[in-house]
């Protein structure tokens, strides 16, 4: 009996040294693989991180060249500040200025219906147009001008008016003599 005893024991025994090794095993197996995993957490976590940091600078380039092309209702305070959140990008920053040099002085070119480079184009030949036709109305002007030049100039007493015109007189005037006497005044003496 007592060896059945003790043969039981040896059996638990044995039994719960496999069970401890299995244990042991399998707990350095998942945690070696918990260990992988967070790794590649912090990695994914570190790659989401710069992807949402190149989409937000991705949506402030696009941002920025929708205003420059009009078709966002982006305001400048706006766009400063997602450039303040992204950092701004230099070639978008360099395209905003040279829009803004292009359209320094044709603020008229924008209305609330069209916006940005879409309105300089018709903006600019409506201005060039108007232009084009004050210039054509003030030659009109300098060719009737010319030719009312040219029939005073054929009129018989064309040199008469030509000298008025300079101040000069023609020599033919006579000319005022100066043989008159200056005049004197009387002397007062005083009496004593």
């Amino acid at each position: 009996m007592a060896r059945s005893e003790s043969q039981g024991l040896q059996v638990a025994v044995i039994l719960f040294t496999m069970l401890t090794v299995g244990l042991a095993v399998a707990t350095y197996v998942y945690y070696s693989a918990a260990d992988a995993s967070f790794k590649k957490m912090v990695e994914a976590e570190a790659k989401a991180k710069t992807a949402n940091d190149l989409q937000q600078k991705q949506a402030y380039k696009v941002k920025v060249y929708e205003y420059i092309q009009g078709m966002s209702d982006a305001t400048e305070a706006e766009i400063e500040q997602l450039k303040g959140l992204t950092g701004g990008d230099p070639a978008a920053e360099k395209a905003l200025a040279d829009y803004k040099k292009m359209v320094t002085g044709h603020e008229a070119a924008a209305t609330p219906n069209v916006k940005g480079l879409q309105a300089l184009p018709d903006y600019l030949v409506s201005t060039i147009g108007a232009k084009n036709k004050s210039i054509t109305g003030l030659k009109d002007t300098e060719e009737s001008l010319n030719k009312e030049k040219s029939a005073i100039a054929s009129m018989p007493n064309a040199t008469l008016l030509r000298r008025s015109r300079t101040n000069s007189w023609p020599k033919s005037r006579p000319r005022i003599s100066s043989s008159r006497k200056p005049r004197t005044r009387p002397t007062r003496t005083l009496a004593s």
